[in-house]
């Protein structure tokens, strides 16, 4: 079902590439994250460490404009207390590159998902429950396996004289925000 240059693309035809997009965005977080596809993974849903501090890792992976970049200039604030923690700890943060990957394919996931469901097509139902399924299954995956990566982070930075709760205003628990 291929469109003509400069064609509109049908309603039916738009369904279809989101739901391809989609399907090929979940089968690639679940290679990142090793799971095989259909099978159950991180029993319940495991709980986020510290509310956003995991987007100061997403920043080191680009440098992107946007909301990222204020947790990296908060970081570079500290002068060489940042720059000891990341010469050390080089290892530990290339071990969140896969699992931050597969929760950034998993918000194109989201996104997209919501694309297919304005289409008000009935026969999406089937497909988004399918897709939520596969897109809870990669989330509690992903935070699974981040979180304590991200502890240890946190505890490698006290060792590098940055205290994480006082350094950096993002690093609460999410239930101290209500």
């Amino acid at each position: 079902m291929e469109t003509t240059p400069g064609a509109q693309e049908t309603k039916e035809q738009k369904y279809i590439r989101i739901l391809t997009e989609i399907n090929t965005l979940v089968a690639s977080a679940l290679k990142v994250l090793a799971i095989q596809p259909g099978t159950a993974r991180a029993e319940g849903k495991p709980k986020q460490f510290k509310n956003n501090f995991f987007i100061l890792f997403l920043a080191l992976r680009s440098a992107s404009e946007g909301h990222t970049e204020l947790y990296l200039k908060q970081a570079q604030k500290l002068g060489e207390k940042w720059t000891n923690f990341l010469a050390q700890n080089k290892n530990l943060i290339s071990k969140m590159d896969p699992t931050l990957n597969a929760l950034e394919i998993n918000q194109k996931i989201v996104e997209n998902t919501l694309e297919l469901m304005r289409l008000d097509e009935p026969k999406a139902f089937t497909d988004i429950a399918k897709i939520q399924s596969e897109s809870e299954k990669i989330r509690n995956a992903a935070w699974a396996t981040l979180n304590p990566l991200l502890e240890e982070a946190a505890n490698k930075m006290r060792e590098c004289g940055i205290v994480p709760e006082k350094d950096f205003e993002f690093f609460v628990d999410p239930k101290d925000l209500s």
